[in-house]
């Protein structure tokens, strides 16, 4: 990544993006005279260096912009290489660290107030700001903790949150003698843009800042409520008759009859509503708790009708013969997290703290929320969906790499995602080189009535997942409906994407609810709720809810793409009913869940010399189900069987279901590349793969049938697991047609992939013990590379490592190790500790170092002890191998 962070090398580097046709929308790009090349791409790399816009050549570029307001926070992020720190302040901070041109800088603009831009409070030691720190003492949910867990999944941190400050840029002291006058911009009597936009360029040309931009001011994603109709239905909910969007599709998103397959149901997703104030004790609600920042109605102008009208279409109270209801009454816990702080003293309150709003509720809400549940983002920023700012990219990305469904308003600018670049040079267009996914669920706003076409206001592109009504949504507030004091308030006229993204939310709840009560086994606990109830991963959420199988259209009328609105029933008859989920265990304890930690040893790649069935030995309450060291080993004399496990954790049995297994040379990154078919046997055909059949649903385990092996050279094995609606596995493939980024999203979401480069050692109480292996980079270009050793070894143990000079020069490099040199070879001499780095070493392409680990004093190995090496890219495990010293008879 380059210095600024701002594009992936392996993104590729176009400025120019060509219409989605699939965005629709928008008008098309012209022919561009030279003349209005040159100003686009100068606009471009403006943006790119993560300076604002220049509006004006931005405008004559071609490229849209937004009404720029601005918050008065210019937001730092500081480069990760640099050491931790527990500092309040940044100017405490480079004073602590030395940053002399950061203190220059600052100085110069009146040394403007700052503070950390996430406030949750830091549970851990300092230690280093990079993504594989986790502090000692940190507790489980702890911000430190989530960071080094997501690195595992599929949506991988790209900057820690902690590396984030605020500056408050509100009233900048003059660059010149003569000073600048502080003229009053967007409401902000103290800004000044020049000034600010000098401050942010002369940041942005520091090393040990990452990036510097101005913060877009933050608002409520809706049309403004009007109209007036007095009219109340006599029923139970006097107004929810007139709630068509819980009714039936097309019109619909089907919540009622949803809802209905859920009464009684005990388990209740927990979801939050991040905005800026609520109308807290509305007589249709129920006081829902504020877990973080200040509740904004009264605070001067402001009334939190915006937020108690979300509220209400998510948790409306059922049969209290007032009102509305919830598309999520009943089967959902509200809590509210605002973004916005009200001012110390006399001080002017700010909003648009949306990433602290998001790390107090994944790590700090009292309850946290947690993998499964539900937060929905009611904010836009200048019009713009709020994961624009980058600080709110990373925080949403984060939460959804610990399994939280994010549900994030599209905004109402009426832009043209596809088009849209940030500050820090990412597209929002999907299939963009420069697309970064933060993993929500963004949600456009359509026209009540079907055919349900666009709202001429809502944003649009190919990023946007879902559509709901954007106009004429009955909800609690406002009073153009019903009016009287603010507890008694309603409107029939909430609108925009602010209305559409509860809908989806409350879908969303609803899914998870009808998923977990399905596939949960009927085992109670003491109190009486259910036991292991399972969850969709944020990722299966946004597919089936985005699915135009299971949703509604939009309507031609209008270009621009929104995606699908839900329809609930088809997506509990067709989704929810035909999703079996089979897959092997990556380690010992893997349930198959969300987030996923993936390693190297999977127990259900089994090796064995039983050639019979192999269910009394290795199913379920078998002696060996939760073993990971079998009774043969590749390298063992005589012929083996290998065979897989697998266990069904959906809605329904995968029939047919089959196993193709592979060999690798044993090397520590085992890419498609290097797999090879199974060794032929000396007698008989070798197939291809193996025959597993019905795989029943409820987390049993079902055992294959079994393949020959005879050679006695140790090697890796890879299994892919294939049934009717798999995602296709991989498979062996030639060097030039390697795919590094599908690789890792393969191994990072395709549970029904493993691969055991897990090996047991069969102690022969010689005093020195060799293990060979290599250290393989990939085969299409050259990356750097994170190695790390894991040593279970007994005291009276050495450890050397063999390998090529280059290599282990570079892993030498900054050490006290000793290195002894034989020719082209190098032994180094590794310390005896339990667990050590060997330091980030760039491979070329294509690379294959022999290696070997080299045991003395082998003789003292005790069966239990192991010892492991694992490659790590950009903080994430992609190969380990692990061995596992046994007795021969074991």
């Amino acid at each position: 990544m380059s210095r600024k962070g701002l594009l992936d090398p392996e993104g590729g580097g176009g400025l120019l993006e060509p219409d989605d046709p699939e965005g629709g929308g928008g008008l098309l790009e012209p022919d561009d005279p030279e003349s209005q090349i040159a100003r686009r791409e100068q606009a471009l790399r403006a943006a790119q260096r993560g300076r604002s816009y220049d509006r004006t050549a931005a405008e004559n570029a071609g490229i849209p912009v937004p009404e720029q307001r601005y918050s008065g926070d210019v937001i730092v992020r500081l480069s990760s290489l640099l050491p931790a720190t527990d500092e309040a302040t940044l100017l405490k901070l480079v004073r602590k660290q030395k940053l002399k041109e950061l203190t220059i800088v600052l100085r110069r603009f009146g040394s403007p107030a700052s503070k950390r831009a996430i406030t949750t409070a830091r549970a851990g030691r300092p230690g280093q700001v990079g993504l594989d720190y986790c502090g000692k003492d940190g507790a489980p949910g702890s911000l430190d903790n989530l960071e080094q867990r997501a690195t595992t999944s599929d949506f991988p941190p790209r900057h820690s949150l902690w590396s984030y400050w605020r500056l408050d840029a509100r009233n900048l002291k003059a660059l010149t003698a003569s000073g600048a006058e502080a003229l009053p911009e967007n409401g902000f009597p103290y800004s000044n843009t020049a000034i600010a936009n000098q401050l942010v360029e002369q940041l942005n040309a520091l090393t040990e800042v990452d990036l510097a931009y101005r913060e877009f001011e933050a608002s409520d994603p809706n049309d403004s409520a009007g109209g007036s109709d007095p009219f109340v239905p006599p029923s139970d909910d006097t107004l929810s008759d007139f709630q068509l969007y819980l009714g039936e599709a097309p019109l619909g998103l089907d919540a009622r009859w949803a809802r209905d397959r859920l009464d009684g149901t005990k388990h209740k997703v927990a979801l939050a509503d991040l905005e800026q104030g609520w109308i807290r004790d509305h007589e249709d609600l129920d006081n829902p708790p504020l877990v973080h920042g200040t509740n904004r109605d009264g605070e001067g102008f402001y009334k939190g009708n915006h937020g108690t009208a979300v509220v209400s279409q998510l948790v409306a109270k059922k049969g209290n013969q007032l009102g509305i209801v919830g598309i999520a009454s009943g089967v959902a816990t509200l809590s509210l997290a605002s973004h916005y702080h009200a001012g110390k003293g006399n001080g002017l309150g700010s909003n648009g703290h949306v990433a602290d709003a998001i790390a107090a509720l994944i790590a700090g809400g009292s309850p946290a929320l947690g993998p499964g549940d539900v937060l929905l983002l009611e904010v836009q920023r200048a019009g713009q969906p709020t994961e624009v700012d980058p600080l709110d990219f990373d925080a949403i990305r984060l939460a959804v790499a610990n399994g939280i469904i994010v549900v994030e308003a599209a905004g109402n600018g009426r832009i043209n995602l596809n088009r849209l670049r940030t500050v820090d040079g990412r597209l929002l267009r999907r299939r963009s080189v420069d697309f970064r996914d933060s993993g929500a669920i963004m949600v456009g706003a359509a026209r009540a009535a079907a055919p349900h076409n666009r709202s001429w206001f809502s944003n649009h592109g190919s990023r946007v997942d879902c559509f709901a009504w954007g106009d004429s949504v009955v909800a609690a507030g406002y009073g153009n409906y019903l009016d009287g004091d603010d507890r008694h308030t309603y409107t029939d006229t909430f609108s925009g994407t602010s209305s559409a993204a509860p809908m989806i939310a409350g879908a969303a709840v609803l899914v998870q609810s009808l998923y977990g009560r399905n596939a949960t086994p009927r085992v109670s606990s003491k109190n009486g709720d259910p036991e292991n109830w399972k969850r969709l991963s944020p990722s299966q959420m946004r597919s089936i809810l985005s699915n135009p199988r299971t949703g509604t259209r939009q309507g031609q009328g209008i270009q621009g793409r929104i995606g699908v609105m839900p329809n609930l029933r088809a997506v509990v008859d067709k989704a929810l009913g035909l999703v079996p989920q089979v897959y092997l265990r990556d380690h010992v304890g893997d349930t198959g869940q969300f987030p996923m930690r993936r390693s190297c040893c999977s127990p259900d790649i089994i090796i064995t010399k039983t050639a019979g069935d192999l269910k009394t030995n290795f199913g379920s309450n078998s002696p060996s189900e939760n073993r990971d060291i079998f009774d043969a080993s590749l390298d063992s004399p005589g012929e083996k069987r290998i065979g897989v496990r697998v266990a069904n954790r959906g809605l329904q049995e995968a029939k047919t279901a089959t196993a193709r297994i592979y060999c690798a040379p044993l090397s520590t990154l085992v890419t498609p590349d290097r797999w090879q078919e199974l060794p032929q046997p000396s007698s008989g055909p070798q197939a291809s793969s193996v025959s597993i059949g019905e795989v029943p649903q409820g987390d049993t385990l079902t055992l294959s049938e079994t393949l020959k092996y005879e050679s006695r050279e140790r090697r890796c094995l890879v299994a892919v697991v294939e049934y009717e609606g798999s995602e296709e596995g991989p498979a062996p493939c030639h060097p030039l047609n390697f795919d590094w980024a599908r690789h890792l999203r393969i191994m990072r979401s395709q549970s029904n992939v493993a691969v055991r480069n897990l090996h047991a050692v069969d102690l022969d109480k010689e005093t020195t013990c060799q293990l060979d292996f290599a250290i393989n980079g990939t085969p299409d270009a050259p990356r750097a590379f994170e190695f790390e050793v894991i040593q279970r070894l007994p005291e009276e143990a050495t450890l050397d490592l063999r390998t090529h000079l280059a290599l282990a020069l570079k892993f030498a490099r900054g050490r006290l190790w000793r290195v002894t040199r034989n020719g082209d070879q190098a032994t180094l001499h590794l310390p005896q500790q339990p667990r050590f780095p060997l330091g980030v070493t760039p491979l070329p392409a294509a690379v294959h170092f022999r290696s070997a680990f080299v045991l003395k004093g082998a003789d003292s190995l005790q069966p239990g002890h192991s010892l492991a090496i694992r490659q790590l890219y950009r903080g994430e495990e992609v190969g380990r191998i692990t061995w596992k010293f046994r007795n021969s008879s074991s």
